[in-house]
């Protein structure tokens, strides 16, 4: 019985340090589908904004405020984005089609005013 106990004492701490380790690595990246909003609000509102007293930071603190999340999870999603180019190419293909969505709903909700002012 005490051999038994001493190799599974050393696999247990093992499987609980992965287990820990994994849970770390991933707690703190955004959902792929939030994070396409977070990215595009921060673009859009830097290039909307262009007060000289509303610095970057503020501006993505007010995103990451409106989206409950925080610098250091949109910074471990970035890294993540970073290890692999190809994600990064898939995630701005979706960021357009996102915008070009959002342009579309802009456009049709335009027009539906425009018509009721006609009538």
């Amino acid at each position: 019985m005490k051999i038994q106990s001493k190799i599974l004492k050393p696999i247990f701490i093992i499987q609980l340090f992965v287990i820990t380790f994994l849970s770390g690595c991933s707690k703190n990246n955004i959902d792929e589908g939030k994070f396409i909003k977070i990215y595009t609000d921060i673009v859009v509102a830097q290039d909307t904004i262009k007060a000289p007293s509303y610095n970057f930071d503020s501006l993505k603190t007010v995103v990451f405020n409106r989206y409950g999340i925080t610098s250091k999870d949109y910074n471990s999603t970035i890294d993540f984005y970073n290890k692999d180019p190809q994600r990064w190419e898939k995630f701005f293909d979706k960021v357009t089609a996102y915008v070009e969505k959002l342009r579309s709903q802009s456009s049709s909700i335009k027009k539906g005013s425009e018509l009721k002012k006609n009538n």
